[in-house]
């Protein structure tokens, strides 16, 4: 196969330049010598012999003060370089490097540059070439398609990740489309479909009526024996109700008022037996819910979660040796700012207050090392320092070496806010309470 070279002389170039009213070369530009020169050889027969695919026509190149030539180099997935036909900026996909493409501005044949490979961009066929013979420049590459690897080559992980993140979008809205249109078809008139709450209020209504007389049943009983018909889990419940009214007298309940009960339908963790709340307030004490469960058998009240049974009382923790077991509570709490004696850091601590349940007398202050999640915890389940009001909650405490004097212990773990069980069964209560038995 033969090269070919055509030669343009310098008249003939003069002969294209004035054509297109410019006097020096300079002035004008890549596009304007295409058109001129294509004008000027549209009277001359094309070769009819195979010609060298690239062959170069003789063109006056531009001055280097043109424009500065841009460093190659790769960004963000894109190849940045100076085009060496026209010197314009270029970016295009960065797996083009190394390979022959089209100038997306002057549409030049060239090789882009591959800066790893230290390979700089070249001319492939000049300026002229591609418009002339585009036959020969079949296989360069246009850089300017969209989604190019479809056809030509295959993309780099970015690219193949995003447009695996693209189809999968795609995929998706159109697998839930009919769903959406089947919801927005559905009829919700309120007439067909009336209100949950409307459903269930005569049933709750049932419910809390029969929590407030099972809970007035239980307050006008005179002796632990009689109450114990009344209670959820006789035989474990009634030698701790036996325990508890040696120290709080029964006769003291016919006092009490009670208030608006509450439905729910929550019980141990797993549970569907539902449940009431029914407030009852005693003179000079704290208001406590007691916990009704709506159970097959009949309502029954869930004593311990009612009145704050704890299996030890403060004095008897207090005087335990300092490193025992921890002991799980029920108290009315709130946070503080008592930071004193053995917990002198508020830094280092969060301090919470502990109060009776029965008469909302102050009994110590428990403290747990400061931690984003101990906050958290804190704040989500008691009141702020100095309130008034007090909520009832679990928590589990253990002594130091000067807890006696002191009335300080140390707060192990999370608060526990109410006093119900989540799960009667497994809960550190119970557990703590059949070893301390």
């Amino acid at each position: 196969m033969t090269k070919e070279k055509t030669t343009l002389s310098a008249e003939d170039i003069a002969a294209a330049i004035q054509a297109v009213g410019h006097s020096t070369v300079f002035e004008i530009t890549s596009r304007q010598i295409a058109k001129a020169i294509t004008e000027k050889l549209k009277s001359q027969p094309v070769p009819t012999q195979e010609v060298a695919r690239f062959a170069e026509v003789d063109l006056p190149s531009l001055p280097e003060t043109a424009a500065p030539r841009l460093r190659p180099l790769v960004k963000f997935g894109r190849l940045h370089f100076s085009c060496p036909a026209c010197r314009r900026r270029t970016v295009i996909e960065s797996f083009y490097q190394g390979s022959p493409v089209s100038c997306p501005h002057c549409f030049t044949a060239i090789q882009a540059p591959a800066p790893k490979q230290q390979i700089p961009a070249r001319n492939l066929g000049r300026t002229m070439e591609p418009l002339l013979r585009p036959q020969e420049f079949a296989q360069v590459v246009d850089a300017r398609r969209i989604l190019p690897w479809l056809w030509q080559r295959l993309p780099d992980v970015r690219q193949m990740v995003a447009s695996a993140g693209v189809a999968l979008l795609i995929a998706t809205l159109t697998a839930i489309a009919p769903i959406a249109t089947e919801w927005a078809r559905q009829d919700h008139d309120i007439s067909t479909h009336p209100p949950f709450e409307a459903q269930a209020a005569e049933p709750a209504n049932d419910l809390t009526a029969e929590a407030e007389a099972t809970v007035r049943a239980f307050l006008a009983s005179a002796t632990p024996g009689a109450m114990a018909g009344l209670v959820t889990d006789v035989m474990e419940t009634s030698p701790r109700m036996k325990d508890w009214y040696q120290h709080h007298p029964v006769a003291g309940l016919g006092k009490a008022e009670l208030g608006t009960a509450t439905h729910g339908f929550y019980a141990t963790l797993g549970s569907t037996v539902p449940v009431s709340e029914v407030p009852v307030t005693f003179p000079g004490c704290p208001t406590r819910n007691y916990v009704v469960e709506h159970r097959p058998e009949g309502a029954r009240i869930a004593w311990e979660a009612s009145v704050g049974y704890s299996p030890m009382n403060w004095p008897q923790i207090l005087r335990q040796p300092a490193g025992s077991a921890p002991v799980r509570l029920r108290v009315l709490a709130c946070r503080e700012d008592y930071y004193n004696l053995d917990f002198a850091s508020e830094k280092d601590f969060c301090c919470v207050r502990l109060h009776d349940t029965v008469s909302g007398e102050l009994l110590g202050y428990a403290y747990t090392p400061r931690t984003k999640a101990t906050e958290n915890n804190l704040i989500s389940q008691l009141p702020p320092p100095g309130s008034l009001s007090l909520q009832p909650v679990q928590v589990t405490v253990q002594t130091t070496p000067n807890s006696q004097r002191t009335n300080q212990v140390r707060l192990i773990g999370q608060v526990q806010g109410g006093w119900q069980e989540v799960n009667a069964a497994d809960s550190p209560l119970a557990m703590a309470d059949s070893k301390h038995q």
